[in-house]
């Protein structure tokens, strides 16, 4: 028998293509009335979102989530060919696996290439890593090639963030590895001038600083990944907004700090020093030294750090604390369900076999009402926080539902959830509404 009614939507699903960028613009436009109900729903949005200041507000998030969820999704797989061999490929999972394998060896790669390889240029450095630069620009190059050839229509290719944000991507990798190293080696070494060599090589500094930014589709791979990056844009306005508030009190005290300190103070001797030394010595104590001993290679570490800081540790750490914390309390209720299944199932057949009934069959409706209203089941279902009460007098509804599915009792196993969704301090459901209505 079916121990509880499940609410089932039905929706139809929408014609396969239609959540394609040129398709979706193809398929029609959004009624006047449409857009006026969007827009009075933004107005809304942004008032509540003025109202709430730094704070978030749970329910209008969940509100944004849900209007952004039930548009048509959009799919990139969508606007490639139906039918050919490239399509084919495009669009196998194994396609995407490769490519997240390569994305993460070319960022170990990377690193190894930064603390190994002393060659200016490619062309200079040992023949391993011109192998491997190599094999890696190649590889990219296809995966693009076979994406780009896999749109139908070729112009979505431009309509779509990560093709464009790859291409980039592949376009200054390709300028690195190939275009330059062609370029200096054709070129005369002796004609050249030290300006041009240097522009050369800040430039490939730059393109091997962004190359690291291939990274980000690693995370989009993972959904947990997602949800912290979500999560980070979320706690963003208020973490500048606190550490604006910081830098004010800080500007502040140091101002007075310099003010009453002697010209050759150890921490106020400027201003600058007096903020600084506020700032890491007393709000960030644990980072100061490595962010002082960082600035005096490069100022530009400076920014960096605290950026760092501020990202790392200040968001992801406190972010960490409450992940830990939600898992802690679910892990406890879901012990705490537990041991109160435990408890009732254990119970009910001591009392089973006390009052000599068979767990394995069926209780009828004479049978429940004698278990229900013994002093010892009445105290085990009490102790669960269910009105016997209420589940006496509910006892006619349940087994006439039960008669109508052709049904003579309930099972152990549904008695047991029986009692379990019975108690008072559970959430109520659509489903229970339905059944009081019933009842009514």
């Amino acid at each position: 028998a079916s121990c509880q009614t499940d609410l089932t939507l039905v929706s139809e699903r929408k014609p396969k293509g239609l959540s394609c960028w040129g398709c979706m613009t193809a398929s029609g436009q959004t009624s006047s009335a449409s857009k006026k109900t969007e827009e009075m729903r933004n107005k809304q949005s942004k008032k509540k979102a003025a109202a709430r200041g730094v704070f978030g507000d749970t329910e209008n998030m969940k509100e944004k989530a849900r209007r952004a969820l039930i548009r048509l999704q959009y799919n990139v797989q969508d606007c490639y060919h139906e039918t050919g061999i490239i399509q084919k490929i495009a669009k196998h999972p194994m396609f995407d696996n490769v490519t997240l394998a390569m994305i993460l060896l070319n960022a170990c790669w990377m690193a190894f290439d930064l603390d190994l390889n002393e060659a200016d240029m490619l062309y200079e450095a040992d023949p391993i890593f011109q192998v491997v630069e190599n094999l890696f620009c190649t590889y990219f190059s296809c995966e693009l090639l076979i994406r780009f050839s896999a749109f139908k229509l070729k112009s979505n290719s431009l309509r779509d963030f990560w093709f464009m944000f790859d291409s980039v991507l592949v376009l200054l990798m390709v300028l690195e590895t190939w275009v330059l190293t062609i370029y200096m080696m054709s070129s005369n070494p002796k004609s050249s001038s030290d300006l041009s060599k240097v522009a050369i090589l800040r430039l490939v500094m730059v393109v091997k600083m962004l190359r690291i930014s291939r990274m980000a589709r690693l995370l989009r791979s993972v959904p947990e990944l997602v949800s912290l990056i979500k999560g980070i844009k979320a706690a963003s306005r208020p973490v500048v907004v606190f550490f604006v508030m910081w830098i004010i009190i800080v500007y502040i005290y140091a101002f007075v700090f310099r003010q009453l300190s002697p010209p050759d103070s150890m921490y106020f001797s400027s201003m600058p020093e007096a903020i600084n030394s506020l700032l890491l010595n007393g709000l960030l104590p644990d980072h100061a030294v490595l962010v002082n001993n960082a600035t005096r290679e490069n100022w530009v570490f400076w920014p960096l750090m605290l950026t760092f800081v501020s990202l790392a540790v200040l968001t992801l750490m406190n972010m960490l604390v409450g992940v830990l914390v939600e898992v802690v309390g679910a892990l406890a209720v879901t012990e705490k369900e537990g041991m109160t299944v435990s408890y009732l199932s254990g119970e009910l057949r001591r009392i089973f076999e006390d009052r000599q009934l068979d767990a394995e069959m069926p209780l009828t409706q004479l049978e429940f009402k004698k278990l229900v209203v013994d002093p010892d089941a009445a105290f085990v279902i009490e102790s669960v926080g269910v009105d016997v009460a209420q589940l006496v007098d509910l006892a006619h509804n349940l087994f006439e539902d039960l008669s109508k599915a052709g049904e003579i009792g309930f099972s152990f196993e549904c008695l047991v959830e029986l009692i379990l969704n019975m108690r008072g301090t559970n959430p109520a459901k659509v489903n229970d509404m339905k059944v009081i209505k019933a009842i009514m």
